[in-house]
């Protein structure tokens, strides 16, 4: 079924990317936990506080809050307040580590772009479309089933 093979080879494709997050975390110096908690700051598209990379990468928020301290640390992230609430901090990268991140992920693309640069740019313009939006149905996927009661109430 067309289904099935779909879904495994999102599958394989997760595990390899899983592979290219351990060897740039190991290039970060970080453990894969802690790259976990950058790509998801980075990626955001709003303020990301330590009680949301808690739920992201699933441990609790005074692990989350240790986490984020060991980041600042070594350089990786720095708190500033929410500019929407006052009471609230949020997490950034630091400028060093945000050209870090985008050198090491430009370099494990490499194959990506070899193999969009063969294909039609009306294929890659449709894949590109189909990858987000099944990005997207994982995600909220993902964020209901690990809800107490898999999101039942």
């Amino acid at each position: 079924m067309v289904t099935d093979e779909l879904a495994w080879a999102l599958h394989r494709l997760a595990l390899a990317l899983f592979e290219v997050d351990l060897a740039v975390a190991r290039r970060l110096g970080v453990s894969s936990v802690e790259y976990t908690a950058i790509k998801h700051v980075a990626m955001s598209d709003r303020p990301v506080g330590p009680g949301e990379i808690a739920q992201l990468v699933g441990v609790s928020s005074g692990s989350a809050t240790e986490l984020v301290d060991r980041l600042q640390r070594v350089g990786h992230v720095h708190r500033r307040p929410d500019p929407h609430d006052g009471r609230r901090r949020v997490v950034h990268l630091t400028p060093t580590t945000v050209r870090r991140l985008e050198t090491e992920l430009r370099a494990a693309s490499v194959g990506v772009g070899e193999l969009a640069d063969e294909l039609p740019p009306e294929l890659t313009r449709s894949l590109t479309d189909v990858l987000g939006r099944l990005s997207g149905r994982l995600t909220d996927w993902a964020r209901t089933a690990s809800r107490p009661h898999g999101g039942v109430r």
